[in-house]
């Protein structure tokens, strides 16, 4: 019921939500696929939660999703032991729809947060290598093809075009 109801409230809000029968099978997805936010209980079958936290953060930060452990436990060391094994919050099943409500909202604030940042991070890391490759090029072909790789990583596009422009002419 618990899952329900966080699922209608997902989609309430306009996500997308696919749900998963255990641990296992939410980690093998997770190395296929990309989510921004993840809930997961601490009991699953299989493999636990703090389990799939402990796999989740060894994913490369750019892909590992916003986790949010939902339990039933309100033992202070099954929630630090959640936080430290990588979980980003927490939430006591039976809470209620609005309280619900909110933790989602938190949730998808910090999830946004996170690709923000993650997003900002690979900018700065690509204006950087744009930089180094302006400095070293021998040649403007050269410069245009080192753009162009670090240019290619950041887009799905099979081509594109790099044109500079001197605002004198």
């Amino acid at each position: 019921v618990d899952r329900l109801v966080l699922e209608a409230l997902l989609q309430q809000r306009g996500h997308e939500t696919t749900h998963v029968p255990d641990g296992e099978s939410a980690w093998e997805l997770l190395q296929r696929e990309s989510y921004p936010l993840m809930f997961t209980d601490l009991r699953l079958p299989g493999i636990d939660g703090l389990e799939l936290l402990s796999r989740i953060s060894t994913l490369d930060e750019q892909v590992r999703p916003h986790c949010v452990v939902i339990t039933a436990s309100q033992k202070h060391e099954d929630l630090q032991r959640a936080l430290d094994n990588g979980a980003h919050d927490y939430m006591l099943k039976a809470s209620g729809a609005g309280a619900l409500g909110v933790r989602i909202a938190i949730a998808e604030q910090q999830a946004q947060l996170r690709a923000r940042q993650a997003r900002g991070q690979v900018l700065q890391s690509a204006l950087y290598r744009i930089s180094e490759a302006a400095h070293s090029a021998e040649s403007l072909d050269e410069l245009y093809e080192s753009i162009h790789a670090v240019l290619s990583e950041l887009m799905q596009a099979r081509n594109f075009y790099i044109a500079l422009a001197d605002s004198e002419t």
